[in-house]
């Protein structure tokens, strides 16, 4: 099949059920999908194998969720839904490292909280010998003292 006659089924199978507008948009980033695929360097039947049935494709855009989107081109259908869960995941992203220099900085910074906290605990340790040895000291020869009396 060719690039036209690819074209040409997935007009006439989104004709049956689709308002021209939406024919015209779906079928032209179909086209531009398939130009910018070649443009890349892959031939136009590896494009139009890896896309499959036009039947198919155009039965996949009519039957998409709820019909809602029947006057969108799959891009704008697959545009819009990333931005609900955009909109949905908004809030729950706290940190989100995507680059190699946010995982190297977050390494960083929990090294650097783990060397603050070792350090807190053996300055605390550092004070507590200095406090409980003499204690301790004073304790064993009063115990001793007291056994040899």
């Amino acid at each position: 099949m060719t690039r036209a006659e690819f074209l040409s089924k997935l007009q006439d199978a989104l004709s049956a059920e689709l308002d021209a507008g939406a024919v015209e948009r779906n079928v032209r980033y179909y086209d531009e999908y398939i130009s910018d695929e070649i443009k890349s360097g892959k031939s136009e039947r590896d494009v139009l194998d890896s896309l499959g049935d036009p039947w198919v494709i155009a039965r996949s855009i009519i039957d998409a969720p709820g019909n809602m989107y029947q006057n969108e081109s799959v891009f704008e259908t697959v545009q819009h839904e990333k931005q609900e869960k955009s909109h949905a995941d908004r809030g729950a992203k706290i940190f989100f490292f995507d680059k190699w220099w946010h995982k190297a900085l977050l390494i960083l910074v929990m090294i650097f909280i783990l060397i603050v906290v070792v350090s807190v605990i053996t300055g605390l340790l550092a004070i507590a010998a200095r406090v409980a040895l003499p204690v301790i000291m004073v304790l064993l020869i009063v115990n001793f003292v007291r056994k040899h009396r």
